[in-house]
């Protein structure tokens, strides 16, 4: 899952938060109540969304613990940094209407619920948790001999070559291979290759 939003929400929301860069300039001080800070904000979010996506093709290929967790650290804090932008570019030098709070309210609210959302993500990668979820999924097409060891070498293994491990990805491959489970020999294979 963390591919894609390296691969295709990284690129776009980098590119919406240089544009953004190019609104605020244009509205100034007079429509946006602190327009430097939503600046900084707003290139901030979209420097750390290019090294999300830096950091997502030097893990290609490689062991994808590392470059993986700060692959998902840098588009995290991308996100925060974009919404926070928004919650400052809604805030208008003067009073602000009830329409405006609620924006700016959602807004703030968003924030606080992605700050939770991607610490707890983070944690959770960062304690190997998402390895174990996959071992398990991988159960039903492992071959049932293998020691539970073995069974997560053969997961990490497959999911440092970018293999993925989703139950659909899992359920297509055991059905390629007319039902029968994995063994040791056709991973090594397979990720070798």
């Amino acid at each position: 899952m963390h591919e894609r939003a390296s691969s295709l929400a990284a690129p776009l929301l980098a590119t919406v938060s240089f544009a953004l860069v190019a609104l605020v300039l244009q509205l100034g001080p007079a429509t946006v109540k602190w327009p430097d800070k939503a600046l900084a904000l707003l290139v901030a979010a979209g420097l750390l969304m290019i090294g999300c996506i830096q950091a997502a093709l030097w893990g290609e290929g490689k062991e994808r613990g590392g470059w993986g967790l700060l692959s998902r650290m840098l588009y995290d804090s991308g996100t925060l940094a974009l919404i926070a932008a928004i919650a400052l570019v809604l805030v208008p030098p003067g009073t602000m209407s009830n329409a405006r709070w609620t924006a700016t309210c959602l807004a703030s609210l968003g924030f606080l619920i992605e700050l939770v959302w991607s610490a707890a993500a983070v944690l959770q990668e960062a304690r190997g948790l998402h390895g174990i979820r996959d071992v398990k999924r991988w159960e039903c097409a492992v071959d049932p001999q293998l020691t539970s060891e073995q069974k997560k070498s053969v997961v990490e293994a497959l999911r440092s070559k970018g293999i993925s491990t989703s139950r659909a990805a899992i359920k297509r491959m055991k059905k390629d291979r007319g039902g029968r489970p994995f063994g040791l020999e056709e991973v090594e294979e397979r990720t070798s290759a």
